[in-house]
């Protein structure tokens, strides 16, 4: 009896019930930000999910062990994160060959105007640039050296430079609801980090007054996305998000 009704929850009520209490939170408490903004985070992560006929068809499986003799469900995970206050603003799950990039495009709803966005590695889609421009939120991304514009930058001893970025047309059904930015271009700054190692990272930003924003407070300012990687830590090893009941 207990299973049976549990089965009548709707899981759409839990998230609408997060909205609500995260709504809250942000209008009555004192919460922290930075240099006025609420600094948040998005990044992606695996879950392993319920040996069940329900789930593999819904998810799918794949063979996993030494031989490929354990069929498992997986499942592609993605979290909005303010990383000052530890709230988890929105999640998106889909299968395990669901692209990170697609469950961000869920989260943009979720982002406001004035909010900062920490993005490692896989987020340095110019579309995303984009994308966040539209909506007015500010970002600092982390580069692959792939990119033409980063190469030439890494090659320089500039320690900061202006970049323009234009939207490819095969990005514009991304920002579908912004058609006015289809052929616009956006000014980004690029800004090297020097870790203890020696090793030269570049990050991407929107924050592109020197004065406001010197280049000696982005190395601490993107650490800061550690603390994401740190509610993932908290959800599967203490609270074992993949020790499924029932």
């Amino acid at each position: 009896a207990f299973t049976q009704s549990r089965a009548k929850l709707q899981p759409e009520a839990f998230k609408d019930l997060n909205k609500v209490a995260v709504e809250a939170f942000y209008q009555s408490a004192d919460f922290d930000t930075w240099k006025g903004k609420r600094l948040l985070a998005v990044d992606g992560s695996i879950l392993k999910l319920p040996n069940h006929p329900s789930v593999s068809e819904e998810f799918g499986q794949f063979q996993m062990g030494w031989k490929g003799e354990c069929p498992t469900s997986m499942a592609t995970v993605s979290l909005l994160y303010d990383v000052l206050n530890q709230v988890t603003l929105d999640s998106q799950i889909g299968g395990f060959k669901s692209s990170e990039l697609a469950l961000f495009h869920a989260h943009l709803t979720d982002l406001k105007p004035c909010d900062l966005v920490l993005l490692d590695r896989g987020y340095d889609c110019r579309w995303v640039l984009f994308a966040l421009q539209a909506r007015g939120v500010d970002f600092c991304v982390r580069m692959k050296g792939l990119w033409n514009v980063v190469k030439s930058f890494l090659e320089t001893t500039d320690a900061e430079r202006l970049v323009t970025f234009s939207l490819p047309k095969t990005d514009r059904h991304y920002l579908a609801q912004h058609p006015q930015w289809w052929d616009q271009t956006i000014t980004c700054r690029l800004v090297k980090v020097v870790l203890e190692d020696g090793t030269v990272e570049v990050l991407c930003t929107s924050l592109l007054n020197s004065n406001e924003h010197p280049i000696e407070e982005f190395q601490a300012l993107y650490h800061l996305r550690w603390n994401l990687e740190e509610a993932y830590k908290l959800l599967k090893s203490r609270i074992e998000l993949e020790r499924f009941s029932g």
